[in-house]
């Protein structure tokens, strides 16, 4: 399964450059640029080449490293701005709602901060512009569902929180 790929990948990772460069590509491949995925394949070539690849992100002279760390800073900045800013409104069925529209690819990043805050809510979290949400049960574990469309969250009427998202699941 490509979400098991993904762990064994994350955990490679993690194994061989650290949790905190681990961090800094996460933010990397969610920045906006179309040269994310070349900028994130030369840091880690280099890394490889290190004798301390936890050190990858001290070399700004190497152009890769010096994008990526670009990359990395406006993606951490866009992703502040929304801890602070993103807002819920509150459906009808008591389902606390938030809608918005990022340059960056973070609901990832908004998932983890807002179940930590809120794990007696339920939640969703919907990306506009890239049609995916997060959906957190109250006390529950949250999920991502992609290709959602505005309209999947407009049976504002409904009453009952958990036939709404039995409908999204």
């Amino acid at each position: 399964r490509d979400e098991e790929k993904a762990r064994k990948v994350a955990k490679a990772l993690v194994r061989r450059f650290g949790q905190n460069v681990y961090e800094h590509l996460t933010y990397i491949l969610c920045h906006e640029s179309d040269k994310r995925v070349d900028v994130f394949y030369h840091v880690i070539e280099l890394g490889l080449s290190l004798k301390y690849p936890e050190t990858i992100f001290n070399h700004m002279g190497n152009k890769w490293v010096m994008e990526g760390f670009e990359m990395k800073r406006k993606a951490s900045r866009e992703i502040m701005h929304l801890l602070g800013f993103l807002r819920f409104e509150e459906l009808e069925n008591g389902i606390l709602f938030a809608k918005f529209h990022p340059k960056t690819d973070c609901i990832l990043f908004l998932a983890r901060h807002f179940a930590d805050r809120l794990p007696s809510e339920n939640f969703i979290i919907y990306d506009e512009k890239r049609e995916k949400c997060i959906i957190h049960p109250y006390r529950g574990e949250w999920y991502l569902r992609t290709r959602v469309k505005e309209e999947d969250f407009m049976a504002r009427d409904e009453s009952d929180s958990q036939q709404f998202f039995a409908m999204l699941y």
